[in-house]
């Protein structure tokens, strides 16, 4: 439907199915009911005039292609009740600048397929209830992030890791470029923190790690440590000297 350009999506609908507006290259703008649980794959793929999306609560999963090549697309907002988004959902959105969400501990659980399922892959701009973030603090209920939760995103500059995070998902912090400090407050929680790749930990971006608000330059592990997960301080800018006690293993 080449010539649609735009659409007004009645209460009593509960899914978006697949292909819905498949190539609607006209559609500039579409409501989508708080009724909507889910939207399929491909729903949106190439509506290359869209420029922008909300998505209602209550949607938990996003299809995978689902806004493929939208390439107007410049702000969406994820809802907390999103729990899964599917391959390439936001791949080729080129103009997309602005996510918007209004919980961190929402978006840290969110199972991303791959990158592109994350639409900060586009090198968005992370928004929490209007404001802009660039010093994020994960929340403390949170025991792991998942993988691709923040990656490429240009508005982090910093990044508080709490003793409660155990493990980071794969390229959860891949291409973070403004990012310059890491915080946290335990080094030997960070020693143990299971990091999925090199592009997991946030220090991979060439930062800086603070204990306490106190930038490390020569740190001692500490005596309880018997092994230093991979990549612990992988590209730790900051970094001088280190002392390893015998108990490590």
């Amino acid at each position: 439907c080449s010539s649609l350009t735009s659409v007004t999506i009645p209460d009593s609908v509960t899914e978006i199915g697949e292909y819905t507006f498949y190539n609607c290259t006209s559609l500039t703008s579409v409501t989508i009911p708080n009724g909507v649980t889910s939207i399929k794959q491909e729903a949106f793929n190439n509506c290359t005039s869209l420029t922008s999306v909300i998505i209602p609560d209550g949607v938990t999963s996003i299809g995978y292609h689902t806004f493929y090549n939208c390439t107007s697309l410049t702000s969406v907002t994820i809802p907390n009740s999103v729990t899964s988004i599917g391959v390439c959902a936001f791949d080729y959105c080129s103009s997309l600048i602005n996510v918007n969400i209004n919980d961190l501990s929402a978006w840290c659980k969110i199972k991303f397929s791959e990158r592109s399922s994350n639409p900060l892959y586009n090198k968005a701009k992370l928004y929490i209830n209007g404001v802009e973030q660039t010093d994020i603090i994960i929340p403390s209920d949170i025991t792991e992030i998942n993988a691709y939760a923040f990656c490429f995103c240009t508005s982090l500059k910093s990044v508080t890791i709490p003793n409660s995070v155990t493990s980071i998902g794969k390229d959860a912090f891949w291409c973070c470029a403004s990012l310059t400090s890491v915080n946290i407050n335990d080094l030997s929680a960070w020693c143990k923190i299971d990091f999925a790749s090199v592009y997991s930990n946030p220090l991979y971006n060439e930062v800086k790690l603070y204990i306490n608000g106190v930038e490390q330059t020569d740190i001692t592990i500490p005596s309880n440590i018997t092994k230093i997960k991979n990549y612990a301080f992988y590209n730790c800018l900051s970094l001088e000297s280190v002392t390893i006690p015998n108990g490590v293993t």
